[in-house]
C-alpha cells in the first residue's frame, strides 16, 4: 500500500510501465517503453534529444542493477517534473 503521494504516483507509472513490458515481452524497459508509459497515462510528453539522453542514462543504471524500477521512475519524474506538469493531458 502506498505510504505517500509520491509512492502512489510511482505506483501509477510503474503499473503502466509493467503493462507495457508484459505486452511487448520485454524484461527491461526501453526508451520507447518509457515514452509509451507517458502515453498510456495520457500525458503528452514529446520526444526530444535532451529528454531521450537523460532517460537513456537512467535506463542504463537500471539495466546495470544500480537502481530498481521504482527508482528509475522516480528519477525520470524528478528530472522532468516541470515538463510533466506543463504537458497537457491527451
Amino acid at each position: 500500500m502506498p505510504e505517500s503521494n509520491q509512492d502512489e504516483l510511482i505506483e501509477i507509472f510503474k503499473n503502466a510501465l509493467v503493462d507495457i513490458l508484459e505486452s511487448k515481452e520485454h524484461l527491461t524497459p526501453t526508451l520507447n517503453d518509457i515514452y509509451d508509459m507517458f502515453a498510456k497515462i495520457r500525458i503528452k510528453f514529446p520526444r526530444n534529444d535532451k529528454r531521450s539522453a537523460t532517460i537513456t542514462k537512467h535506463l542504463k543504471e537500471h539495466a546495470n542493477k544500480q537502481i530498481i524500477l521504482d527508482d528509475l521512475i522516480l528519477h525520470i519524474l524528478q528530472d522532468f517534473k516541470n515538463d510533466i506538469l506543463s504537458c497537457k493531458k491527451r
